[in-house]
């Protein structure tokens, strides 16, 4: 009976031990030690995710664009934006800027934001609810793409509209 309960411990405990790794939350993530990832990139927003109605014709959304690592080289950033209307359905990513000198530092207007997005033709347009979600992408010299990070190492940021 002592061997059977020492068995049954044992086992609740490696079931426990193997269950808790959260691999997604961890300051960066294992996968970056692979070949496919490489880099670890870091957007800094310093300031215009919440901008109000009031003040979208003179508001910007300022952040820097830089990355960590050497394991493939990196030929561009991508910044796409996805722009959902209060109530409605998101856009396709759209393309907002592009960056091959690193760090970079962006500061964009609200009018910036808003253009090739369809059904806004002015900042005049946007409405209380209203949110763009800004997406990066690294694309290395060798053709590969990444959309994809972890929650804590996580670039992209939404920009709403009070």
């Amino acid at each position: 009976m002592k061997n059977i309960n020492k068995t049954i411990a044992i086992l609740f405990i490696a079931v426990i031990s193997f269950s808790c790794d959260d691999s997604e939350n961890e300051v960066i993530p294992a996968y970056l030690d692979g070949t496919q990832y490489g880099v670890n990139l870091f957007v800094d927003v310093s300031a215009g995710t919440s901008i109000a109605l009031a003040d979208v014709s003179t508001a910007t959304v300022d952040y820097a664009v830089s990355f960590e690592g050497d394991r493939r080289p990196v030929a561009s950033i991508n910044a796409n934006k996805i722009f959902t209307p209060s109530g409605g359905s998101a856009t396709s990513e759209i393309p907002q800027a592009s960056y091959t000198t690193f760090p970079s530092s962006a500061s964009i207007t609200v009018a910036q934001l808003i253009e090739g997005v369809p059904g806004l033709a002015s900042v005049a347009d946007l409405a209380a609810g209203d949110r763009f979600d800004m997406k990066f992408v690294i694309n290395y010299a060798d053709g590969g793409v990444v959309t994809r990070y972890g929650t804590l190492n996580n670039p992209n940021f939404s920009i709403t509209f009070e």
